[in-house]
């Protein structure tokens, strides 16, 4: 059993988000993020997630832009609708990010959340 649970919600997201307590990962493909992203989420399509995560520290921010998380840190990884994302998490968990969650709600949610605000 994980100390930490498998999924966020849109709230708890939100909520890390403020705090700046989060790394987040949208795992779709490049041309779906056309129509958005999370704020300060970075894009590694779920099929690059092994590949980007084991790389060393400094390749990983040329590659992405920011700093590789550590594996204590909280990450959050989102795609359409979850199903990716749970592919994602798996990844993640295996490579020793314990702390790594599914938003599962992914894109579709937080959109239309975000409109009702």
């Amino acid at each position: 059993m994980s100390a930490v649970a498998d999924k966020v919600s849109y709230e708890e997201l939100k909520r890390l988000l403020q705090n700046r307590d989060v790394s987040v990962f949208d795992v779709r493909e490049p041309c779906e993020t056309e129509e958005g992203m999370i704020p300060s989420a970075i894009n590694i399509p779920v099929g690059k997630i092994n590949e980007a995560f084991i790389r060393d520290s400094g390749t990983f921010k040329g590659l992405y832009g920011v700093d590789m998380p550590h594996k204590e840190d909280n990450i959050v990884v989102y795609c359409r609708s979850g199903m990716r994302g749970q592919t994602a998490l798996y990844s993640l968990r295996r490579l020793g990010y314990t702390k790594s969650r599914n938003y599962t709600g992914g894109y579709t949610e937080w959109k239309s959340k975000a409109k009702k605000l």
